[in-house]
């Protein structure tokens, strides 16, 4: 399960994305990755996976990721 201050974390970084795509909507935004053109839907999917953080939706897919990955204990 993620921490109260990881959830944080991911929340800042959904939330900066979603400034920058609502700002440069249908526009090309140079990014630390590449370029990037963020959409109304890009919005959308960024605006929701946010909220699955914050309401802890994604924890399961996270401890998943973390098993997976073996930083997490078999118990």
């Amino acid at each position: 399960m993620m921490t109260k201050a990881e959830i944080n974390q991911v929340v800042s970084i959904y939330d900066y994305l979603i400034k920058i795509a609502k700002k440069n909507i249908d526009k090309k935004v140079k990014m630390e990755w590449g370029n990037w053109f963020p959409t109304m839907g890009v919005l959308r999917v960024l605006e929701g996976r946010r909220n699955k953080v914050k309401n802890g939706s994604l924890n399961a897919e996270y401890r998943l990721y973390n098993y997976l990955n073996g930083k997490e204990n078999k118990s």
